[in-house]
């Protein structure tokens, strides 16, 4: 190694305690709350009530702004003795944490700690990726707490199933209720359902290894990997899983993923009925897509959520994994026509208006067959034509010319010759952005212009770009 780069590293070994650097083992391999209790040298309930800020001097960075959060203890399971309040401190600014694994609390929650002395005592440290969390989220590790004052009464096993359907509709994700799971091991089968959060628990589990599975209903099916990106294999996310009860007191947890079974599929077709394959189809919620066009009517960003496949030999194409929904079917509904999908926006069953569209009503576990979707012919490119000039006349030699759609997405880009011309291919139908630049820093030069290109001809008018200093040149 550089020893540059190893006394980096060094350094920021150093100026982590110790209760950060198992930060990042625990991220890499989150443990389980029994395991996580014998590493852990203290675990409370507080109230956070209070928070202000401090310089903080760090080996690394020097001095910094830190906050120092002052929690109430209101109950203990281990390392505090007597104590009525514990301080915290965490290094950065709120929404600028420069340390990755720094704990945001927030003032007036309930939160159940686990914590570490810290290099500045006696504050405490936790991070980010411990078991610390808000009280309400934390069942699992209260249980297991409450549980070390009682009798062992064995291990368990637990863990949650939750639903990634795409697109989504929730504003977090799902659980899935009601689904069966198996558990298998040291000469028993036992089975429990998830319940109205996707948790699942067995107690009371002798010693051994166990295998954890699922027995998913005909509305569910596992999670496929990217199944909203046609260039990705459907692989398949498993679900079941291995785990080892040690102890009469250790715990395992297995967590799963699953999605709809429900399916769109269809074939497109050329206006001859002649299968095309290789065109990129997507199904999309209705009310996303709508969303899409009014923020891009008012010049505004949206991310269109939608199932993609590329059609194969036959034309044929098939969303799977979907939620329930009200979907339309189409192309290029996102962005404009580009050279990897040289066709206009296009809805089922073969109109260019959303209004005319098809709307497929798809309920839970259905498989929807929409037949036939017919594309109007390729578009046809447009050579763009111009010049780039500077404020004198001359033309601008080498200059870089780029044309942007309606997305302010870059399409492509070319440079000027000696006579200050260039020459782009673009699609008739869309309204385009050029901008030209020349020279950088205080001596850059840049001018703009735009286009509209309804026809299909052959070759546009010529476009002529005038540079200016930048900052000085007229707003279009």
């Amino acid at each position: 190694m550089n020893k540059r780069w190893g006394l980096l590293v060094l350094l920021l070994l150093c100026s982590v305690p110790a209760c950060s650097r198992q930060a990042y083992a625990l991220c890499l391999t989150p443990e389980t709350p029994c395991r996580e209790y014998e590493r852990t040298p203290i675990i409370f309930q507080g109230l956070v009530e209070h928070v202000g800020t401090v310089e903080h001097q760090d080996l690394l960075f020097g001095q910094t702004g830190a906050r120092v959060w002052r929690v109430k203890v209101e109950r203990v399971w281990k390392g505090l003795k007597d104590q009525a309040e514990a301080e915290f401190l965490t290094r950065g600014v709120p929404g600028k944490m420069w340390v990755e694994d720094e704990f945001e609390f927030k003032v007036g929650e309930r939160y159940v700690i686990w914590a570490w002395p810290s290099d500045t005592p006696p504050m405490l440290r936790t991070h980010g990726c411990s078991l610390t969390r808000l009280l309400k989220d934390a069942q699992e590790e209260v249980e297991f707490l409450d549980s070390l004052s009682r009798p062992a009464a064995g291990g368990y096993v637990y863990g949650r199933v939750w639903r990634s359907d795409h697109p989504s509709t929730a504003d977090k994700i799902p659980a899935a209720v009601g689904v069966t799971v198996v558990l298998e091991g040291s000469g028993r089968r036992r089975e429990t359902r998830t319940d109205d959060e996707g948790r699942f628990r067995f107690v009371g589990l002798r010693g051994g290894n166990y295998d954890v599975s699922l027995m998913l209903p005909d509305t569910l099916a596992p999670l496929r990997q990217s199944p909203a990106d046609p260039h990705y294999p459907r692989t398949e996310m498993p679900i079941r899983a291995s785990v080892a009860i040690n102890s009469p007191r250790d715990c395992a947890s297995a967590d799963f993923r699953v999605q709809s079974s429900a399916l769109i599929s269809g074939f497109a077709a050329a206006e001859d009925g002649k299968p095309l394959s290789g065109i990129i189809v997507q199904g999309a919620l209705l009310n996303h897509l709508q969303q899409q066009d009014e923020n891009r009517a008012k010049g505004t960003f949206a991310f269109l959520f939608s199932a993609k496949a590329i059609t194969d030999e036959r034309g044929y194409f098939e969303f799977l994994n979907l939620p329930p929904g009200r979907y339309v079917v189409g192309v290029t509904l996102e962005h404009d026509a580009n050279a990897d999908q040289p066709y206009p926006r296009t809805f089922h069953p073969g109109v260019a208006n959303i209004g005319e569209a098809t709307v497929f009503e798809l309920k839970p576990g259905e498989r929807l067959d929409v037949g036939a979707f017919t594309l109007p012919p390729r578009l046809v490119p447009i050579a763009i034509h111009g010049s780039v000039v500077r404020e004198n006349g001359e033309p601008a030699v080498d200059a870089f010319v780029a044309v942007t759609n309606n997305f302010r997405a870059r399409l492509r880009g070319t440079r000027t010759d000696k006579n200050g011309a260039f020459s782009l291919s673009v699609f008739p139908g869309y309204s385009y952005a050029l901008t030209a630049s020349v020279g950088s820093g205080s001596d850059e030069l840049v001018g703009r212009s735009t286009c509209t290109l309804q026809t299909t001809g052959a070759v546009a008018a010529p476009i002529r770009i005038e540079l200016r200093p930048r900052g000085s040149e007229p707003k279009r």
